[in-house]
C-alpha cells in the first residue's frame, strides 16, 4: 500500500491544559494537523514541547480540554483507549516478563478473543524476523529483539493507526539506526498510518514523510524533512534542526530602489522573496555549516577571510570554527577532506558563501 490523498487522522484546534492549585500549564495549544492515509508523521521537539501529550491524546490516555480528534471522519474524543483502533509501541517496550515471546505477541488478540490466533501471531513474528524465538522469555532477548516483539505485538492487532512513543531511545546508536530503517521499511510495506514521537532530529529525518516541529505546545512548522531542514519557518526550527550559522543583517535599498542585504558591511543580492521584507528590517542570514565552502572556485560575492580557531578531524569530515570580522565565528563542515587540505588552528583562510544557500528570516 502507498500513501494517498485520503485524510486518516485529523487534529482540530486540539488543546490540553493541566491545572494545579497554583498553576495552569498549557501542554498542547490549539494545534491543527491532517495525517494522510499511509503516511508516517513524526512529532519532533525538545522536552516539554507537547509532543508526548499530543500522542497520548490521540491514543486516548488523556482527554482533550478542547478541540477534536477525528479518525476516518469520526470524532473519537470520548472513545476509550481500548476501543480505539490504534496500538502503541512504547519506549520501555512494556513486555510481560512472565510471558513467552509468543504470549506477549498474542496478548491483545486473546483479550479480544480474535481467531485464528496462532496463524496471526506466527505470520507477524515471521514478518518481524522472530521465528524460532516463540518460547523465549523477554529477558533472554537482546534490546533489538525486544523492540521487535513490541512492534509485533502492535502490528498483530492490525491497527488503523500505529503510534510510537520514542521507541528507540533505549537502544545503542548503531542498533537505533538499524531499527529505524526496519520500522520505516515495514511501515511503507504495510501502508499503516503512523504517528511517531521523538526528540532525535536524525531519527525524524530518516523516518518521516513529514515532520511536525513543536515548541511550547505550538506547532512551529509542518513539512517534509527537506523543507524543514532547508527552509525553516522560524529561527527556532533553524536552530533546532541541525546546526546553523546565524548572521545578523539588515535589508538595504540601493540607488535603483532594489533590496539587498548587508553582509559584514557589504551589500549583496540574493534570490529571495523581497515582498516579505522592508528596508531597514533586521534579519538573519542563515546558512548551514556544510554549505560554506573553502575552495576558491566558488563564484560568489559573499566571501570572508578569517582565522581557524578550532579544527576537529572526524575522518569523513573536518569541523571548523572560523573567526571572522571581529569576534563573530562561522561553523564550517568540510566533507571528504584531502589530507593535504586540512587547515590548522591559527591559519588564515577564506570562506565562500554560495548566495543560493542562504535562508532569510526576520530577527524578531
Amino acid at each position: 500500500m502507498t500513501k494517498n490523498s485520503t485524510v486518516a487522522l485529523q487534529l482540530k484546534s486540539l488543546t490540553k491544559t493541566f491545572k494545579s492549585n497554583t498553576d495552569v500549564h498549557i501542554a498542547v495549544n490549539n494545534i491543527d494537523l491532517d495525517v494522510q492515509q499511509g503516511e508516517l508523521i513524526t512529532i519532533l521537539g525538545p522536552s516539554g514541547c507537547g509532543k508526548t501529550t499530543t500522542l497520548r491524546l490521540v491514543a486516548g490516555f488523556e482527554l482533550p480540554t478542547s478541540g477534536e480528534i477525528i479518525l476516518d471522519g469520526e470524532v473519537i474524543n470520548n472513545m476509550s483507549a481500548n476501543k480505539r483502533p490504534m496500538t502503541m509501541v512504547f519506549q520501555s517496550y512494556a513486555l510481560f516478563p512472565h510471558m513467552s515471546v509468543f504470549e506477549n505477541v498474542a496478548f491483545g488478540l486473546r483479550i479480544q478473543h480474535v481467531t485464528p490466533l496462532k496463524e496471526k501471531v506466527e505470520a507477524v513474528m515471521s514478518l518481524m524476523d522472530l521465528a524460532g524465538l516463540e518460547d523465549r522469555s523477554p529477558h533472554q532477548l537482546s534490546g533489538g529483539q525486544q523492540q521487535r516483539v513490541a512492534l509485533a505485538r502492535a502490528l498483530v492487532m492490525e491497527p488503523r493507526v500505529l503510534l510510537f512513543d520514542e521507541p528507540l531511545s533505549n537502544l545503542d546508536a548503531k542498533l537505533r539506526v538499524h531499527m529505524r530503517t526496519e520500522i520505516r521499511r515495514l511501515q511503507q510495506r504495510l501502508g499503516i498510518t503512523s504517528l511517531y514521537v521523538t526528540h532525535d532530529q536524525a531519527e525524524a529525518m530518516g523516518l518521516s514523510d513529514r515532520i511536525v516541529v513543536m515548541n511550547n505546545g505550538h506547532i512551529e512548522q509542518v513539512g517534509t524533512p527537506a523543507e524543514i531542514y532547508l527552509k525553516p519557518a522560524s529561527v527556532f526550527v533553524a536552530d533546532f534542526m541541525g546546526r546553523s550559522n546565524f548572521i545578523k543583517s539588515t535589508v538595504l535599498t540601493n540607488l535603483e530602489g532594489k533590496l539587498g542585504l548587508d553582509f559584514f558591511g557589504k551589500s549583496i543580492a540574493l534570490q529571495w522573496d523581497e515582498r516579505s521584507f522592508v528596508p531597514d528590517e533586521a534579519v538573519y542570514l542563515i546558512i548551514r555549516p556544510e554549505a560554506v565552502k573553502l575552495t576558491s572556485d566558488q563564484k560568489t560575492e559573499a566571501r570572508l577571510e578569517g582565522e581557524v580557531k578550532h579544527a576537529e578531524y572526524l575522518g569523513s569530515q573536518v569541523d571548523y570554527v572560523v573567526e571572522v570580522s571581529g569576534d563573530h565565528s562561522i561553523s564550517v563542515i568540510d566533507y571528504n577532506p584531502q589530507f593535504n587540505q586540512i587547515h590548522e588552528e591559527g591559519e588564515r583562510i577564506t570562506l565562500y558563501f554560495p548566495t543560493e544557500a542562504f535562508h532569510i528570516l526576520p530577527q524578531s
